[in-house]
């Protein structure tokens, strides 16, 4: 087994000899000229932690003295925070990075009968591991890469496939990381480049969501199932439904407006094709944490959710050891992935299925986040037209299994994750509210969108003063700023239900100062609101810039305050912002400047197809006035004013008519922080009755993808962002002022050169 695997000591001896048995034996398929060549490159790197020091006679020691001994517990102690269950995407041919052996081993792409890999990582001198980083992607020679998402692994398996029919080429595999020995290394990309920070200069650390694995993965470690499979007609039997070309057809179409238990009889039908191999269970799982998509009134609450699965899911085996496993039972597990890790909670409940009533009424213990199952697999887009190699899509297209790094190295959507009872109290905001309206008002702030509008005119809230350009002060700020609770979570669980009640009901009664002011998603609502006078203004803010000061709340998910006065789901075009908005996060220009352009203030929704260059042109001149910031957002909304053909957003945006769309918004700014926005990425904004929320939403994914996606760098160096303005916005307009164009920013080597 040892020399099939060919694990090596680093005796020089046993190197010698294990190479030309792997040599005679030729266990593996022959490369190509080219892999060869760069095989044999790399040979000298390999090979290199065999050698022996300068003036040492004996045989090298199994861990090179160079790792000090912090260093190697740091990687240590990072590698426990690896999940249970990871997932692969495998194209069996010579181009891949990893590729199957003749034994059913996942070998690594250098190792060859003319390269071999030491059984330990730290048997390799430290000076080679930290090339890994300087010449990327070196550490795919020693490492295969996995993720704990199956949506990310399909979605790239699908890209893999180069036309209808290649499936049988791609293989979906899921690694048991608890199967693995201790020689296989398993840690994040981003956790084990961030050891190795003080050694790389300038080198930025990632934050991808990416573990590593060392080494050949023996065949008992992992089960792989061909895409062709998945794609079989048996994967859809009794459900009543047509499977298309492509695996994720059935998912992507199927499920708008289903029941629970439809997602979860889907869910199962896939992990029949994994159960002959004990797999069943985590890919259901798994599959449920995303297919629990569009989800409505008709559905079960979350704790009902909950355990509804849990009951659905009784009749498969649970591993002893499962409740005694800390990459599943405890939050040191860091997925950096919101479906793996709602997944990852499901595994939990199931685990501690003796005590579910315990973990059910316990949410923030094993069940957090649930109400937002909805992340992910129905968002691929699998129809997105194509230019020059690049989908132009309006879901979710990264290929990668890398999100696009956030400012901070470690993701939004991880960041406030906690998942012990002790821990939520500590991390709740300061305040005299309760716990319980606490938790719900924070869950209730996910469902906001990155962009509010607000109409207004002098007179807006009954005062003048109340609305400027400066700012929005609810009345109760007016002639005092400290006069109203300085956070929303100083208020008693009573006094909120009573002024959220009486600010929707517009009460005037003069014991009454509310602290809130109303907000839309749509930019069609707030103009309506606006008034149409000459005095009127259209204001627009950032919510996430403004969520540390300001909880913004869409007035439907505030029914746990029980209005019982209200209809369910009364108020859906509007949202309650407590406290005063100002500053940067917010913008606001006068209406005047959207009537120029022929908006009025009931603009028609009618089907006009697609977006024409004069519209562009138009929108820009009110986009501009709204400053780079907000530049982006004010256009898309603009552009989404009106229907346009429902093909366009739901497959896709055509490329001439995103290229204009890119090019009018180049000298805007496009946040990297929207890379990890749920409410731009995900279908997680209410957009019923309200056609052009949805139409910005995808057209800001599709903007997000282009500028920050995969791609992006080659793009901006190709100058499309900055010089292709003029040549494809030519098109005059008595309104466009023409600017002078920014010549674009060189950009500075971020490598180190190689000595």
């Amino acid at each position: 087994m040892a020399d099939r695997k060919r694990r090596l000591s680093t005796h020089p001896e046993d190197l010698r000899s294990a190479k030309r048995q792997a040599s005679n034996a030729h266990e593996y398929t022959p490369q190509s000229n080219s892999q060869l060549a760069n095989a044999q490159n790399l040979s000298s790197t390999l090979v290199n932690a065999a050698r022996l020091p300068k003036n040492q006679k004996g045989p090298v020691a199994r861990s090179s003295p160079r790792w000090n001994s912090k260093l190697r517990a740091a990687i240590h102690q990072a590698a426990k925070s690896k999940p249970r269950f990871l997932f692969k995407p495998i194209l069996v041919d010579s181009e891949d990075l990893a590729k199957f052996s003749d034994h059913g081993e996942l070998v690594p792409h250098a190792v060859t009968p003319h390269n071999e890999t030491v059984e330990d990582f730290f048997s390799h001198p430290l000076e080679d591991m930290m090339e890994l980083w300087h010449c990327c992607p070196a550490y795919e020679n020693y490492f295969t890469q996995w993720t704990p998402s199956m949506f990310k692994a399909l979605r790239k398996a699908l890209h893999m496939c180069h036309a209808d029919g290649a499936g049988h080429d791609v293989h979906l595999a899921i690694l048991d990381t608890k199967r693995l020995p201790s020689s296989n290394l398993t840690i994040g990309r981003a956790a084990l480049q961030k050891e190795f920070e003080g050694y790389l200069g300038d080198i930025p650390i990632s934050s991808s969501s990416a573990y590593l694995v060392y080494g050949i993965i023996s065949q008992g470690a992992f089960c792989a199932r061909p895409l062709k499979a998945l794609n079989n007609k048996h994967v859809a039997s009794g459900l009543g439904y047509k499977l298309l070309h492509r695996p994720l057809d059935i998912l992507k179409t199927s499920l708008h407006n289903a029941s629970p238990t439809l997602a979860i009889d889907i869910a199962k039908e896939f992990g029949k094709v994994f159960d002959d191999d004990g797999y069943a269970l985590p890919v259901i799982v798994m599959a449920i944490a995303t297919l629990c998509q569009d989800r409505d009134s008709s559905w079960p609450d979350e704790e009902a959710l909950v355990a509804e699965i849990v009951t659905a899911l009784q009749e498969f085996p649970i591993e002893s050891n499962w409740k005694h496993d800390s990459t599943i039972m405890t939050a040191e597990t860091h997925t950096f992935d919101q479906a793996a890790d709602r997944g990852l909670k499901l595994l939990r409940a199931l685990a501690d299925r003796r005590g579910t009533g315990r973990a059910v009424k316990a949410v923030s213990v094993a069940t957090t986040d649930f109400d937002s199952l909805a992340d992910g697999m129905l968002q691929v887009n699998l129809a997105g037209k194509v230019t020059n190699g690049q989908s132009i899509a309006t879901e979710d297209t990264t290929s990668d299994y890398e999100p696009v790094s956030p400012a901070s190295s470690v993701p939004e959507e991880f960041e406030n994750t906690c998942s012990e009872s002790a821990d939520v109290a500590t991390h709740l905001p300061a305040g005299l509210m309760d716990d319980e309206t606490k938790q719900n008002l924070l869950e209730a702030q996910k469902y906001t969108p990155r962009y509010l509008f607000r109409g207004w005119h002098d007179s807006s809230g009954g005062y003048r003063g109340l609305n400027t350009v400066d700012a929005i002060t609810p009345l109760a700020y007016f002639k005092d700023r400290r006069a109203g609770a300085a956070s929303i979570y100083d208020l008693s669980r009573d006094q909120l239900r009573q002024m959220c009640f009486r600010h929707l009901k517009t009460d005037i009664a003069d014991d009454f100062k509310t602290e809130l002011s109303s907000w839309a998603s749509s930019l069609r609502v707030a103009i309506n609101f606006s008034g149409g006078s000459p005095g009127s203004y259209i204001s627009i803010i950032d919510t996430r810039a403004l969520e540390q000061q300001n909880i913004i709340v869409h007035v439907p998910k505030l029914e746990f305050l029980q209005f019982w006065e209200l209809r369910t789901g009364a108020y859906p075009h509007e949202y309650l912002a407590h406290g005063i908005i100002d500053g940067s996060a917010h913008k606001a220009v006068a209406l005047e400047a959207f009537t120029k352009i022929g908006i009025s203030r009931y603009p028609p929704w009618t089907a006009l197809g697609d977006i024409t260059a004069r519209e562009i042109i138009a929108a820009k001149t009110v986009a501009d006035q709204y400053g780079p910031s907000f530049g982006t957002a004010v256009l898309i909304a603009i552009l989404c004013t009106r229907h346009r053909s429902p093909d366009r957003w739901k497959s896709g945006i055509d490329p001439s008519i995103f290229t204009l769309v890119a090019s009018a918004i180049s000298e805007y700014k496009v946040p990297q922080r929207l890379c990890a926005d749920d409410t731009i990425l995900k279908d997680l904004v209410y957009t019923r009755g309200y056609g052009d929320v949805e139409q910005m939403i995808r057209l800001l994914r599709a903007v997000v993808d282009w500028r920050h996606g995969k791609g992006a760098r080659g793009r901006k160096q190709s100058a499309k962002w900055n010089d292709s303005a003029t040549l494809l916005l030519s098109e005059p307009s008595a309104d466009a002022a023409e600017e002078p164009l920014k010549e674009p920013r060189k950009r500075r080597a971020m490598r180190r050169p190689r000595k």
